[in-house]
Formats: C-alpha cells, structure tokens, sequence
C-alpha cells in the first residue's frame, strides 16, 4: 500500500498547491486506470521483472490522478454555486446559513462556523455551498446558538488572507484544510435565529454528551489547571487548559498526553476488547462483537472533535478489527498505509495537518525503529524490561518527530525520557480512572472515590510536569532548520536505517551524500543570515511595525501601543530565521518622521500621520528615497508628498485607514508611483547589498511644520 500512498499524496499536494487543472488530471487518471488494465491483460504485470516494473507506472500514474481529483472535488470554492465568486458579493448581503460547529469564544466575543445555504440577490434567494467562518462581538449571546441551528445574516464575507510575514503561521493556509475560504465581523443584530436545529444528529448527540461530561468534571474537579488537564486527557477539550501549564508540558516533552490521540484510541480499544471478549467465543455474538468495537471507536473520535491523530489511530483500528472478523491478520505497514489513503480520501487537507503528521511520524517510529532498539538489551526482569521498552518506544518517536518538530517549533525536549517514563504510566493510570468516573459518577461512593482518585492522579501529573519543565536546560530553543535541511535528516535517517539492516555499500554511500548536501545547506542559511541586510514592513493588525537587519542586528521599530504580543507574532520566525545575535527596540511616535540613511543618502523615510497643511519648512529641495513608508491617519492628498518627497515606491502599513489607502493608492499610481498595502498584499521586504551603512534619524512634530 506505501507504493500507492506515494502518488496518491503527490497528486493531493499538486491540487492544493495549483490552479484549476481538473481537465488535465481526470484525463491522466483515466489513462492510468486503462494502462494498468491492458497491462494486466495482456500479463505484462506477471511477466518478467523489467516488465512488471513497466507495468507498475500507470497504476501509480492512475494514484496521482486519483489524488488530484478527489482534492479538487474537496474545494467547495471551485463550485460555480459558491456562495462567493469573484463578482457576486462587493457589499453587505443576506445569507442563510446552518450552524456546524459549536460557538466557540474568541478574544472579542464568539465566533461560529457555518455553511452558506441561500444567498439573496436583487430580491431573489440563490441555492449556494460553502462554510463561513463568522465573528461576533458580544460573548454573552454565545449560549443562544447551537449546532444545526439555521439563521439569517446580514454582512459582507470576505477572503481570509495570510499575513504575509516572513516565516509566520499561514491562518488561511489553517482554514483552508477545513473548507473555509471566507470569514465575515458582524454585529449581534445582524445574527437572527430562523430555527433551531435538529439535536437528533450524531454529530449534535455527541457534542450534548460531551458537554455533559465536561460538567461532570467541572462539578467534581474545582481547581482550574486539574480540570483544565482533566478536559484535554480524556475529551479532548483544550479552552480550559492554562497557557502556563501547557508550556510545562511542553518542556517536558510530554505535550502529547494532552492530545487526545492515538495512544488514548489505544487504550480505549484495550478496554472494549477486553470487555467484550466473552463475545468472540460464540460464533453469533462476534459479529454484534465487532460492529460495537467499530461503533464506540468511532464515537469516542467523534466526541474528542475529530482531531486527525484520533482519526487515523481509529482508521487503524477499523482494518484490525475488519481484519479480525475475516480471520486475517493484518499487516502493520498495510494498516498504517491503508488508513492514510482512507484518511485522505475523506478529507485531503488532512495531509497538510502539523497533528496528523507528527502523529504519523511517531506510529512509523514505534513500528520501524523500536524493533531495532529493543534488542539492543536483553533483560529478563519483568519490571525493568516493561521500563526498557518504554524507554525505546519514547525513543523510537522522537527520532521520527525531531526533524518536523524543530521545523515546526524550533525546540527540542531534553528531558524527554524521564518526562515519558513517569507521565506516560500515570497519564494512563489517570486516563483509565477518568473514564470509569464519567460511567459511574452517579454510583454513591464508587462514583466519589474514583473521581477523587481521578483527581488525585492529575494533581500529581501536573506536579511532576511542572517540575521537570522547570529543571535547568529542560528544553533547548531557537533550533531553526530549513525545510530542506528537514528532508535532508529524514533521508539521512531512512538510508542510516536501511543500511542497517541491507548491510549495501550504495546505501552507505547515499548516506553520505545527504550528510554533506545537510552541511550544504546549513553554511548556505549561515551565509545568508549573516549577509542579510534588509527592511522589512510586517502586517501587524492596525499598528506600524518595521525591522531593519544588518549584520546579525535588527532594530525592531513599532508604535508604542503595539502589543509585544502582536511584535512577536509578526517577527519571531523571521528574526530566528535570520541567527539574530543583537536586537534593539525603538518607539514610533505620532506625528512623527523616521529617517534610514545609506552611505549618506536617505533611502527609506517612514512617516507617521500626513496631514492637508502640509508645507516646505524643513526643507527646499526635492528628497529621493528608495521606499516611502506611510502609516496612521493620512489626511491628504499624495500631490502634497510629492512636493517634497520622490519616491520610487510607497508602502502603506498597517495602521492605515482602508479607505485613505484607496483614495491614495490611484493618485500614486496616476503619478506612475508603485504602491503596497500590506494589509491587502502581505509583508513588504527589501534587500540592500552588504556595503550600504544605515543610520536612523528620527523627527518628532519637525516635518513641513504641520504636526501639531
């Protein structure tokens, strides 16, 4: 099945990352399925081994095709009854749309997720498909709405975009893999309840019983971080977890306790076979045997929210059981593989889940490399050979994690072994004595001491993560790797392996070649990062936000309102990409003028605020600058700039009114000046060659005498 996920997965990342080649891919697919029929036919597949590897093309050929399709089917955006295309909607509108999702809080009120049934527009309703991702700006009504519920909306979508910052979290790259292409900020009064919804769905049941199991918790556990942990160890349930504490499992390399996933399938799984055992011995019960194993497994993925590691430990699960009720054994690589296509085949954008990734990684290490660990000692103790094989599966995971983990988070656990040796048992422990407590709760006594050890068992999971997180050198941080030095340590890792086991000189030497092209690659990003000179002009909500880098130093300049919050967000991925020794932080006034000089010539001028008096009291001549920087309120005309001021491009960031950026933008333009918005286009970047000096001069309530 590996040789089938390959392509499948090509044909999936081409779809996501092209445009509309559908025509094209259904024609490839097409022909790859009448290849390999003709091939087998005519017993080319069974012929001799040059021909069977000849035959073997089209069928992979048909994956791709396949891959690409299914993906391409997945974009509701592609529809031509898309609630949105690219003319229909230019100003607010009527919409009716179905609640999918529970409300959830945002940081200025809720925010739902909802599908787009009927448009209006010129007085008549339009059938339309698509999800809409909704903001609301009054909490308190979040309790009034619930899953199915269908409403009446008044308001103006719009295409969720990336912020274009260097190296930062792509959010509508995030939505997209839900389905979501556009979101809309209304007011409460624009939100109408029409219905309510049908609770008799499954997906509605689960949630009701979900939330009623989280109040079972909350009536028992009182202190916030217990149930906090409580929540995401056993539901899945993560807005009561405390940032603080979830650092703490982070540095103890633990994190994934709290992840409902497959280790926790795992044990459910454990549970119901061996609950339902006496079923298996009596020929008519294993049927109703297995269809309850696949109901609970399923339900429980359901319940958790579908996060995709449960997803895909439960699709293992699936071809284990249906394996078992055949009476064939399955193959762990074909189980692993055949969930993956499965997965894919229901929700391609799973392939682009950190989650499902990491979650895949580790399954792969446990089942590769922890039969190579093992070995390594042999121990006839009980206890400590239960110890060792612990020790070697927390191994076998991380060695398969650590190259997308620092990819992905720039961080490395060092504690990691001692975390997963005494958390894992008691996590389990916990996860065990939860579950019984939300069954039998209602029992007098059993119900009390159970939940009590439940609670007991968090308090000391927390203490022992807290306490390793907060050892010296818990974990190692700003470990940036490239991706293309992640596929390096991955190949490098793969050929290590398999010369282990083929003892082939050619895998030695492929080994070595990814060894040297991994150096490569880092004295290039090194040599990069210590020529980089250059500016950039981040997007960063409504405030002014700009680095300049030379030499291994930035100078951070932002208003002085800006959040440090926002500052990070914007430029820690793009300063720790860049091996930044020195930083120095500086404050952009109000009515202010900022200077960047180059080789004594004024390359880049940042003004903050514009104003319609402006006149030519700081200077008589006509300044020329590289890039003009405009931000907070323009009141004025661009002719008023270029009285003074010649720039070859101007920028506006992102504390600039929308509507003064598009009265300003065509009048540079008409005067044949290129023009940036960065809330529309992204971060702007500029790159100087090494031998340019810069110097900031900064004039407060100074430029043209008109800031007052």
């Amino acid at each position: 099945m590996f040789r089938f996920l390959i392509p499948f997965s090509i044909g999936i990342l081409i779809a996501i990352h092209s445009q509309d080649w559908i025509r094209c891919f259904i024609a490839i697919s097409t022909s790859g399925f009448l290849l390999s029929v003709l091939f087998t036919v005519k017993n080319y597949a069974t012929g001799k081994y040059a021909q069977r590897w000849l035959a073997g093309i089209p069928f992979y050929w048909c994956f791709a095709g396949l891959g690409f399709v299914v993906t391409w089917f997945h974009q509701s955006i592609r529809y031509k009854d898309h609630f949105v295309l690219e003319t229909a909607v230019t100003s607010p509108q009527f919409f009716v749309i179905t609640l999918i999702d529970p409300p959830a809080l945002s940081s200025k009120g809720f925010r739902i997720t909802a599908t787009v049934d009927a448009r209006k527009d010129s007085g008549t309703w339009i059938a339309t498909r698509g999800k809409l991702l909704i903001y609301l700006n009054d909490s308190l009504r979040k309790g009034d709405y619930h899953i199915g519920d269908q409403c009446i909306i008044y308001g103006q979508p719009f295409r969720v975009t990336s912020s274009g910052n260097p190296g930062a979290f792509d959010y509508s790259q995030y939505l997209m893999g839900k389905g979501i292409y556009h979101q809309a900020f209304l007011k409460n009064d624009k939100l109408v309840l029409l219905q309510k919804g049908d609770s008799k769905s499954m997906y509605a049941i689960a949630v009701i019983l979900r939330d009623l199991f989280l109040e079972k918790l909350k009536r028992f556990i009182h202190d916030p971080d217990e149930l906090g942990v409580a929540g995401a160890l056993l539901l899945g349930y993560e807005d009561w977890l405390d940032p603080d504490l979830e650092l703490s499992y982070t540095g103890a390399g633990v994190l994934h306790v709290l992840c409902v996933s497959g280790m926790h399938v795992g044990l459910i799984y454990a549970i119901l076979a061996y609950l339902l055992s006496f079923m298996e011995k009596k020929k008519w019960l294993r049927p109703l045997m297995f269809t309850l194993l696949l109901f609970f497994l399923w339900f429980y993925a359901l319940v958790t929210g579908f996060s995709p590691s449960v997803v895909r430990a439960s699709a293992m699960f699936t071809f284990v059981v249906m394996g078992k009720w055949l009476n064939r054994e399955a193959n762990i690589y074909n189980l692993l593989c055949s969930s993956c296509i499965l997965l894919f085949a229901m929700n391609p954008f799973l392939i682009m889940s950190a989650g499902f990734q990491l979650s895949f990684l580790a399954v792969c290490g446990i089942v590769f490399i922890h039969k190579m660990i093992l070995p390594i000692f042999t121990i006839s103790n009980r206890f400590l050979f239960m110890t060792w094989e612990l020790i070697s599966i927390s191994l076998a995971a991380q060695i398969t994690t650590v190259p997308l983990s620092l990819l992905l988070f720039h961080q490395f656990p060092n504690y990691f072994l001692i975390g997963n040796l005494l958390i894992i048992p008691l996590s389990t422990l916990v996860m065990y004595s939860g579950l019984i407590f939300l069954i039998t709760d209602w029992i007098p006594y059993v119900g009390w001491l159970v939940g009590k050890a439940t609670t007991i068992g968090i308090s000391c999971l927390n203490g022992l993560v807290v306490f390793i997180g907060n050892l010296p050198g818990a974990v190692t941080e700003n470990c940036f790797i490239s991706f293309a030095e992640m596929c390096c340590l991955y190949g490098i890792m793969l050929f290590f392996i398999l010369w282990v086991i083929h003892k082939m000189r050619s895998l030695l030497f492929a080994w070595m070649v990814l060894v040297i092209c991994f150096l490569g690659f880092r004295i290039s990003l090194l040599t990069d990062a210590a020529n980089e000179n250059s500016l950039t002009v981040y997007n960063s909500g409504n405030h002014t936000l700009i680095s300049t880098i030379r030499n291994g130093t930035v100078t951070v300049l932002a208003d002085s309102s800006c959040p440090q919050k926002t500052i990070s967000n914007a430029t820690s991925e793009h300063l720790l990409a860049n091996m930044i020794n020195n930083r120095k932080n500086a404050f952009i006034q109000p009515n202010s003028i900022t200077f960047i000089k180059s080789n004594h010539e004024i390359k880049i001028i940042h003004i903050k605020g514009w104003q319609k008096t402006a006149n030519s009291e700081l200077s008589q001549s006509i300044i020329s600058s590289k890039v003009l920087v405009l931000g907070g309120d323009l009141n004025g005309k661009a002719k008023d700039i270029l009285v003074n001021i010649q720039p070859e491009t101007v920028i506006f960031d992102a504390s600039c009114k929308s509507y003064q950026v598009n009265k300003l933008e065509e009048e540079f333009k008409l005067s044949g000046i290129n023009t940036h918005d960065v809330r529309k286009q992204g971060a702007y970047k500029i790159n100087y060659s090494k031998t340019n000096e810069w110097k900031r001069i900064v004039h407060t309530d100074a430029f043209f005498g008109l800031f007052k």
